[in-house]
C-alpha cells in the first residue's frame, strides 16, 4: 500500500512553483517570496496589500514588484511609518524598504 498522508510533512515542490508550472501567475509578482501580495482592483486603480511574512527578517529591502496583470503609471506606498511615492518603470516597482507591510495604491 501507499504511504499514509501526514499533513505536517513537507514534500514535493513549493506551491508557487506548482502554480507557475500550471500556468497560473500572480497579478503582481514579488522578487522576494517573503513579501506576500494581495490585490483588489477597481475602476482605474488597484490596491495591493503587502505583508512581510518572514519569520527571521524584520525588514525586507530592495524588493521589486512586477505588475503582471495590473497596469499603473503611479504608485504610492502607505505604511504605519510613511507615505512614499514610488516610481513605476516598465511595469516594475522598486520598494527600497518595508518592515511589517503596507498598502500600495496603483493608478
Amino acid at each position: 500500500m501507499g504511504r499514509e498522508y501526514n499533513k505536517f510533512e513537507r514534500g514535493g515542490i513549493d506551491m508557487c512553483d506548482a502554480l507557475e508550472m500550471c500556468g497560473i501567475e500572480p497579478v503582481i509578482a514579488s522578487s522576494n517570496r517573503q513579501l506576500m501580495v494581495q490585490v483588489i482592483e477597481g475602476e482605474g486603480y488597484a490596491v495591493a496589500c503587502l505583508n512581510n511574512i518572514s519569520a527571521v527578517r524584520e525588514k525586507l529591502t530592495n524588493v521589486t514588484l512586477e505588475l503582471k496583470q495590473v497596469h499603473a503609471g503611479s504608485a504610492v506606498l502607505y505604511t504605519p511609518y510613511s507615505e512614499t511615492e514610488l516610481c513605476v518603470e516598465n511595469g516594475r516597482i522598486l520598494i527600497p524598504e518595508i518592515i511589517e507591510g503596507g498598502f500600495l495604491l496603483l493608478r
